[in-house]
């Protein structure tokens, strides 16, 4: 009889961990495909990561199903540090940046993932430039993730944008996903409106919560679909 592998049990540190944290409850399809399409790729169940090119030629497996796997582990390396980040009492604007950019690069991997899932044949498994074209080929199709790419492009290129603490509890409020953010300064601190602070801005927390929820959903919708149409 087959042995039935799952991440709880044979996972490495980090996919037992990510499953118990929010893998399980919030992209439970991650297993579904480590089960069917990583693990015939690793040693399992003797350790040592994945098996040897020659074995897997043997086994009729292919370089692009190996990169798949690597981006499907990048994947979840980003989701990580990301719910480490977002997890915080109070996520001040250094960690809000590094979560958005972790979330963000989460979206992107999954972008080049389905790509290459796609059009197994079509990307170099190895070369990042054809990698590069694949996430830009799937994104232009497919824009449920563009409010988190074009924030994150905001934030690490041109000026800071503008963040709001609020005295009373130190919570760092930043622009919501998909509203304006102010290039001149002056529209904060000189001309603040509660009002509009409120309509526009959100605290960093509840700013990356909504990131996540886009994020972790859109992967896990797409996951399923991807599993399920190899079941057909």
């Amino acid at each position: 009889m087959a042995r039935t592998y799952s991440l709880a049990s044979d996972g490495d540190r980090l996919e037992q961990r990510a499953w118990k944290a929010f893998l399980a409850s919030d992209f439970p399809s991650y297993e579904t495909y480590w089960v069917r399409s990583v693990v015939p790729l690793t040693k399992r169940p003797e350790p040592g990561g994945f098996r040897p090119k020659s074995e897997l030629d043997a086994l009729g497996k292919t370089d692009q199903e190996l990169c798949l796997a690597q981006l499907n582990y990048t994947i979840l390396g980003h989701l990580d540090v990301a719910h480490d980040l977002i997890r915080r009492d109070l996520v001040g604007s250094i960690d809000f940046v590094h979560a958005m950019v972790r979330l963000s690069a989460a979206g992107d991997v999954g972008h080049e993932f389905l790509e290459r899932l796609a059009h197994p044949t079509t990307y170099d498994p190895w070369s990042e430039d054809e990698g590069a074209n694949a996430r830009r080929a799937w994104r232009k199709n497919h824009p449920d993730l563009d409010n988190i790419h074009i924030y994150r492009n905001r934030l690490l290129h041109g000026r800071l944008p503008m963040s709001v603490v609020d005295s009373g509890t130190g919570s760092h409020w930043f622009p919501k996903l998909g509203r304006a953010i102010d290039l001149d300064w002056r529209e904060i601190t000189e001309k603040f409106d509660p009002a509009r602070v409120r309509e526009d801005f959100d605290t960093a927390n509840n700013v990356l919560a909504h990131a996540w929820s886009k994020v972790v959903t859109y992967l896990e919708s797409n996951w399923q679909a991807a599993v399920d149409s190899r079941d057909k």
